[in-house]
Parts: C-alpha cells; structure tokens; sequence
C-alpha cells in the first residue's frame, strides 16, 4: 500500500492543508492530492502509462526538500528510472520520495520546469534522463503552482 505524503507535508511544512483549486480542475495530480511514493508508485492504477506531462519530486526526512522537477513525453517510464537511481533512492531510505504529475499541454513544458526548478533549486535538478524531454534554452519561464500542500 502506497503511503500518503498528505500528513507528512503539513506536519513538516507546519500549515494545515487546504487544496485551492476543487479536485475535478487540479493541476496536479493525484486529484485526491495523496502523493505516492515514487517507489510504490503504480503507473496503470494512476493513469499516466504512455502520458506525457510535467512532474515534482520530494522527499520529506529530516530535511525535506524538493529533488527534480521535469517534463517527459512518457511519464511513466520517467518514474522507472527514477526509482532505479541510486542518486533518488538515497533520499527514499528516511521517509520517502513522493511523486505529483500535471497533464499540461506540452508546448508550456519546458517553461513550467524552468519555473519551477528556478523557485525551488531541486536537489537532483542537474540528473540527465533519457526519457525527459529537453528543456529548450529560449524557453521562458511560465508560472506554476506547487503542488497543493507543498507550499510552506
């Protein structure tokens, strides 16, 4: 059984969750907003086998923090090798690593990952993964929301 992120977020980032879209037009995903852990995760069950899209990973041990942010044109084989990292499984050993994905349309990729990795300097950002799609130079910046719960 997958465990939630849910609690562990607000108890970490000391605020009580309260989502700001209704689950039916979240960006994120899971709609439910429990985060699975990357390494339990079950792409059928989720919906995101052959499905492209923009993803967040964290992990909350004693110093959460946030680990990669990316796009990719197949979401679920991108969470494959992620969990095959040694570099990704190392944060998975204290209170594990935690996946959210957003279906946006593909041209707002590249600037979504810009975004984000620029306001949270993830960990891991630096990572070179096949199955990622590149983010292109002249992409500009566009705003992006966290997913709901993570914001301290």
């Amino acid at each position: 059984m997958a465990k939630s992120a849910r609690a562990s977020l607000a108890k970490v980032f000391g605020r009580v969750f309260t989502p700001r879209e209704s689950k039916e037009g979240a960006f994120w995903q899971p709609a439910d907003q429990v985060y699975p852990r990357l390494s339990e995760f079950d792409a059928a069950a989720s919906g995101v086998t052959d499905r492209g899209g923009v993803y967040a990973i964290w992990h909350l041990g004693i110093r959460p923090q946030w680990l990669r942010v990316g796009a990719s044109d197949n979401l679920s084989k991108t969470f494959e090798m992620l969990t095959a990292l040694e570099d990704v499984a190392i944060y998975d050993r204290n209170r594990g690593v935690f996946v959210a994905w957003a279906f946006a349309p593909p041209e707002h990729w590249g600037g979504f990952v810009k975004s984000l990795s620029a306001r949270l300097a993830p960990a891991l950002q630096d990572l070179s993964l096949e199955t990622e799609s590149p983010v292109e130079e002249e992409a500009l910046p566009v705003d992006c929301p966290l997913p709901p719960g993570t914001a301290n």
